[in-house]
């Protein structure tokens, strides 16, 4: 929760107590499908998801939850660099989900380098309960 109050000498002639009001914080999901941003070139794509999360650590507004299906698995555990602004984010305090049936399937389950091994019940959750959903 937030406090607002006003400056010394703000409040209206007649009021003793400053006003407060209450701000919700929002939720936002980041879901990311693939090792890549956009359709076209591989190479391209596999950049812009680098670049991406890099971004992500400069920003101030950061995600609630970062997921992690299908192949964006590999930016979490082949990639040394997005598995680098990955731990950051985590150290921010970004909780980092990651699909282990996607880890399984692309036989990288023993590899896993940033975020944790969830499954679909805890991420149709995560994915449901976001104010907002950010996918790429």
């Amino acid at each position: 929760m937030i406090e607002v109050m006003p400056g010394e000498g703000a409040a209206a002639e007649g009021e003793k107590e400053p006003m407060t009001c209450s701000v919700t914080p929002v939720i936002k999901v980041l879901f990311l499908g693939s090792d890549e941003i956009g359709r076209g070139d591989r190479e391209l794509g596999v950049a812009l998801a680098k670049a991406f999360l890099y971004a992500c650590t400069e920003n101030e507004d950061k995600p609630y939850c970062m997921v992690f299906m299908n192949s964006a698995v590999r930016l979490v555990t082949e990639n040394d660099q997005t598995v680098e602004h990955i731990q950051k984010l985590e150290s921010e305090g970004v909780e980092v989900v990651v699909c282990g049936t996607c880890l399984d399937f692309y036989g990288l389950k023993d590899k896993l380098r940033a975020g944790r091994v969830s499954n679909m019940y805890e991420i149709q959750g995560i994915l449901m309960s976001a104010d907002r959903l950010v996918s790429t």
